[in-house]
């Protein structure tokens, strides 16, 4: 193999990197803008609940705006999580690919060399490939894991939520002290 294919071969691999860092750019772009909208979203809905009214709240009504408050900021926060979540499989999605195509561009040098040596390389090659497989799935259960314990964690807050929002009204203990 010449130089001339050599070098090709590295500014395919150099542009294979590129489209990758653009492909990640572009998820994290669109990330960006979703949450930037959520926080204008949640900031306007905020400053909304904040306005006192002109008369005097009883505790019912103080309650059920404090509820409706936290809903608001449950709302935000699964959201929030929601975006980054999708954001993370997608980029890790994206380097995944990238780094299938380095694998095969860094067997392909190594068989190169291998082939050069007067030793059987075969099982060299095998176990490189072998370790480059398992590490490849051991990467894809952890953002599968950490995809599983972000939904978890989101459906215990909603449910909490949920609950909080349903015992907003007056309790009968509540409901003696104001009579």
């Amino acid at each position: 193999m010449n130089s001339i294919a050599k070098l090709q071969r590295f500014a395919e691999a150099a542009s294979a990197n590129g489209d990758a860092f653009k492909s990640i750019y572009d998820v994290t772009l669109a990330a960006s803008q979703q949450i930037f909208a959520l926080n204008n979203d949640f900031f306007q809905s905020f400053v909304e609940g904040c306005t006192v009214p002109k008369s005097s709240p009883d505790t019912h009504e103080l309650v059920s705006m404090y509820a409706q408050g936290l809903e608001r900021t449950s709302a935000y926060c699964r959201d929030i999580s929601d975006i980054c979540s999708k954001t993370q499989v997608e980029v890790f999605k994206a380097s995944s690919l990238s780094a299938d195509e380095a694998a095969k561009f860094f067997f392909a040098e190594i068989e190169t060399l291998l082939q050069s040596l007067p030793v059987d390389q075969s099982p060299f090659s095998e176990m490189l490939k072998s370790a480059f497989s398992n590490a490849g799935s051991t990467c894809e259960k952890i953002i599968d894991t950490s995809r599983q314990m972000t939904e978890s964690s989101l459906a215990v807050a909603t449910h909490a939520v949920e609950t909080a929002g349903k015992s907003t009204g007056p309790t009968p203990r509540s409901a003696r002290k104001t009579a």
